[in-house]
């Protein structure tokens, strides 16, 4: 499940944050932990608009590349700085 805010066309993004956090979700009748991935960017002044929510059952590389493969068909481009942590799934997507 990804949901999206609506960036204009072309938006030039010079600082993104990439996250996860997990949250409990109700799957196929059973409760389990599930990544909720987070593309957020920071503006001056600190402000921060978020770009991207999805939620999948792990960090795994494929959903960070779904994720990020969403903002760039989007028109997000110019990124100079990404702040991530050493996530192998997130490592390998970018």
């Amino acid at each position: 499940m990804m949901m999206n805010s609506k960036p204009g066309e072309s938006d030039q993004i010079e600082h993104l944050l990439v996250d996860a956090r997990y949250e409990k979700f109700r799957v196929a009748g059973s409760v389990r932990d599930c990544a909720v991935l987070v593309a957020i960017e920071t503006q001056p002044c600190d402000h921060r608009r978020v770009l991207g929510v999805s939620v999948s059952l792990s960090e795994a590389e494929t959903h960070w590349r779904e994720l990020l493969s969403s903002l760039k068909k989007r028109g997000i481009h110019g990124v100079k700085l990404i702040v991530r942590d050493t996530h192998e799934g997130l490592k390998a997507a970018r």
